[in-house]
């Protein structure tokens, strides 16, 4: 079922992703059990974008992802202030941080770090 239909059932678009997600961590559970690996519904959603990336289709994947990200963007700010600092604090100390993490802090650095005012 599209999630335009399913959000105009059950009431938000945002409401029917929860529940879609639970669905999925319901199923993902279930992949668990039969020693089968899951996904993320992020990696579900990008996986339907890369078969159907048109810009001008409204609703479908990119619209999901959009809200699903959008949902959880205090989250994600969190999770970047808690990586910024582990890379600072190992700069700091003079060890060298993951190449892995200090590589996503720098890739992410536009979008939450600071920015230098004109």
């Amino acid at each position: 079922m599209r999630p335009q239909r399913v959000a105009r059932r059950q009431g938000s678009l945002p409401e029917a992703l929860i529940e879609r997600g639970q669905a999925a961590v319901l199923a993902d559970a279930a992949y668990l059990e039969g020693g089968e690996s899951m996904s993320s519904l992020y990696d579900d959603l990008s996986e339907k974008l890369k078969k159907d990336p048109r810009l001008t289709k409204r609703g479908g994947a990119r619209y999901d992802l959009s809200l699903l990200l959008f949902n959880a963007r205090d989250s994600l700010r969190e999770l970047w202030d808690a990586a910024d600092s582990e890379v600072t604090k190992a700069k700091r100390e003079g060890y060298h941080p993951a190449e892995l993490l200090e590589a996503a802090v720098e890739k992410l650095r536009p979008i939450f770090g600071e920015r230098s005012k004109p």
